[in-house]
């Protein structure tokens, strides 16, 4: 049993604690504590098992789509308010003004037409040479600045519609709201026209139209705007005038019978009963006592999630991140559980699936099975102890487990969504029967489930990643990318240190296969394999499989310092993880291959020729390998590199270096806090030997083709 800091154990239950009281926080708004019968414990589909008698006069309220319904009706007939907008009409007068300020700045530069039109499209005024032509003839600017001025506001003023779908609208115009047809407003059409006519009435001069054409082009816009704070207020008094009351019981009328099936209609008369009866709940110590209940049995649950973590997922106890995402997945689900349980909305849109595929996905499936059994209890709390509903969410959302044993791309969830739809169809027709329910009932809840899977397995596939950014964990979809040859760091190494990519290519063979023979993360442990050597991308030529010649280069040089080179390959290579942002899993087979282990060739080369030196100088930095995987590629690494130096590669040969090397690393104490038991090892060394032998053991040899004539 992994040993728990107490530091951690108190974070523990105080997330614990935490969680719960969200929980309850979110039951107490949904339910407010009651005394005696739960009316709504009752619902459509079911058959009555006593006769319901009305205690009382009550109202009988809509139920929320209903209300919705009305409220939303009544809204959607208010007719829209809108405004003339004092700014469109100031912007206009004001962009009039620039236009013949810059006019009369560039007709003082002396500017030919064709140099002022420039200047002046230059500036956003998209005019035209015979308008500037016409301008230069005029001798009364002023007058015609002014003239367009004042066509201009008396046709803002009017109002300039855009495509308005409302044929009448509530004008606001000068302080006054009136009710107005569109067909009295100016489109943006005749509201140019009308500009042209106005300008050539004053002027009295039709030459000019194209002038006037041309400025209306430019400066009219649409002034009349949607004034949403108005029209919201008007909608806001619409909704409040939809009366939530549909109808009255009085006291003592039948309000259905024994063994009766409850419809719609009866169950909007009990839920009206039970919003009456709590406004006559008295007695605050009965609730303050259902309250801490309630408070107790959610922190039972949750205690039930952390017992079976702690005696089978110890490491997830260990990390904290882990056990957060575990509880805000439950407060989250069961929130939502709550929520839907208020509403109309069928409790089998739950998305339950959800958080178990995630579960499984980025840790587990004995985890996601967990985290299911934990949460039907708080499930069937929140749902009125409604076990076989809670029965039929937990069977088909724990079902995604089936498909996610291996889950190795998003195309697997259409597999996990069909065993849950499967599992679904399945408990709904056997509980159906036995509560002796409606086909067209158990049809309509399983549309509902349905949706809900559909939610699940996508809401699973956007998610994955980024709760797996939050996590200490790596996915089979991340792995998957970083598998690809074509990823940066891979090609670097085929580029740079061809003879170590092909080394660490043998060693993820080696690897994947030990890892699978002792259900480790075979996936994993390739994808390590592949990045482990990274680091000899740099001085890649002082490493014997990318450069035979490597020994002249160390003979010139110490053999600390060889030593040094080889030694550096972890820091380089983390250094270069870090840079390409490869995850910490990864990253730790880099820095863990090696251990804590002796440069043994260079540190006897050293003691040979007495230089004096220190043993730290010719030993890695470590750690140990800290996993199963990171141990396996370990062995794989040293192993694959012996085999190949092997002149004479014979079956007996490979497995002595098998032997010897898993031997050597376990006297060395380098495989102790891996994790690998005596059995792991055994099957360890069972499962390199074959591999080995297919890439090593020599072939026969064929005799030389020669030519061979054919008989007619």
């Amino acid at each position: 049993m992994t040993n728990i800091p107490k530091n951690k154990t108190y974070l523990s239950i105080g997330y614990i604690i935490i969680s719960a009281l969200i929980v309850l926080i979110i039951f107490l708004i949904y339910n407010k504590p009651k005394g005696g019968f739960n009316y709504t414990n009752l619902h459509p589909g079911q058959f009555s098992d006593k006769d319901i008698i009305a205690p009382f006069n009550f109202n009988i309220y809509k139920n929320n789509i209903e209300l919705s319904k009305e409220q939303a009706k009544a809204a959607a007939n208010i007719i829209p308010v809108y405004s003339i907008s004092e700014d469109v009409i100031f912007n206009i007068q004001r962009n009039i003004d620039s236009f013949f300020e810059q006019y009369d700045y560039l007709s003082k530069l002396n500017l030919d037409n064709k140099g002022k039109v420039e200047q002046m499209r230059k500036n956003g005024y998209n005019i035209s040479p015979n308008v500037i032509k016409m301008l230069d003839e005029l001798n009364n600017i002023g007058k015609i600045r002014n003239i367009l001025k004042q066509a201009f506001a008396q046709v803002s003023e009017k109002g300039i519609v855009n495509k308005i779908e409302d044929k009448t609208i509530y004008l606001k115009r000068g302080g006054k709201t009136t009710l107005t047809n569109l067909n009295e407003l100016y489109d943006i059409h005749k509201a140019k026209a009308e500009i042209v006519k106005i300008c050539i009435k004053f002027t009295n001069n039709p030459k000019l139209t194209p002038l006037f054409a041309n400025m209306s082009d430019m400066f009219l816009s649409y002034d009349v705007v949607f004034d949403k704070k108005e029209t919201g207020k008007l909608k806001e008094k619409a909704i409040e005038s939809v009366s939530p009351i549909k109808g009255k019981v009085l006291k003592d009328d039948k309000i259905i019978g024994k063994d009766e099936i409850i419809t719609n209609e009866v169950y909007d008369k009990l839920r009206s009963l039970e919003i009456e009866r709590e406004k006559c709940i008295t007695g605050t110590n009965n609730i303050i006592f259902t309250i801490i209940g309630e408070f107790l049995y959610i922190l039972l649950c949750f205690f039930i999630l952390y017992t079976l973590l702690y005696f089978i997922k110890p490491d997830y106890i260990q990390k904290l991140s882990i056990l957060r995402f575990l509880l805000i997945s439950a407060v989250v689900i069961i929130g939502v559980s709550i929520s839907l349980k208020s509403t109309n909305i069928s409790i089998y849109i739950l998305p339950f699936g959800l958080p178990i595929i995630l579960i499984a996905v980025l840790l587990d499936i004995p985890t996601a099975l967990i985290f299911a059994f934990a949460n039907s209890f708080l499930l069937a709390g929140v749902l009125n102890w409604n076990f076989l509903t809670v029965f039929i969410i937990i069977v088909s959302g724990s079902s995604a487990i089936l498909a996610l044993k291996d889950v190795r791309a998003f195309k697997d969830f259409y597999s996990t969504g069909l065993y849950m739809i499967i599992m679904l169809a399945v408990s709904l027709v056997i509980i159906g029967l036995i509560r002796m329910e409606a086909i067209g009932s158990i049809a309509q809840n399983f549309g509902w489930g349905v949706l809900g899977i559909l939610i699940s397995i996508l809401s699973a596939m956007a998610l994955v990643r980024p709760i797996e950014n939050t996590l200490p964990v790596i996915s089979n979809f991340h792995l998957l990318e970083l598998a690809d040859f074509n990823h940066s760091l891979l090609k670097q190494l085929s580029e740079k240190a061809p003879g170590t990519y092909q080394h660490v290519l043998q060693v993820s063979h080696i690897a994947e296969a030990s890892a699978k023979a002792i259900n480790a993360n075979p996936l994993l442990t390739r994808v390590g394999s592949y990045y482990h050597d990274i680091g000899k991308i740099e001085n890649a030529q002082y490493f014997t499989e990318n450069n035979p010649d490597s020994a002249v280069l160390h003979n010139e040089i110490s053999s600390k310092e060889s030593a040094n080179i080889i030694k550096t390959h972890i820091s380089n290579g983390l250094k270069l993880a870090k840079q390409y942002r490869l995850p910490k899993e990864i990253q730790d087979f880099i820095i863990q291959h090696h251990g804590d282990g002796l440069i043994y060739y260079f540190y006897k080369q050293a003691k040979d020729n007495n230089e004096q030196i220190s043993f730290s100088d010719f030993t890695y930095d470590g750690p140990k390998p800290q996993t199963k995987e990171s141990a396996i590629v370990m062995i794989a690494d040293i192993i694959e590199s012996t085999v190949k130096s092997l002149p004479d590669p014979t079956l007996e040969k490979i497995r002595n270096v098998i032997d010897t090397t898993i031997d050597q690393l376990i006297k060395n104490d380098q495989l102790t806090e891996s994790g690998l038991s005596l059995k792991d090892i055994k099957e360890i060394k069972k499962s390199m030997f074959p591999v080995l032998k297919g890439i090593y053991q020599k072939r026969i040899e064929y005799p030389k083709q020669e030519s061979v004539g054919r008989k007619a």
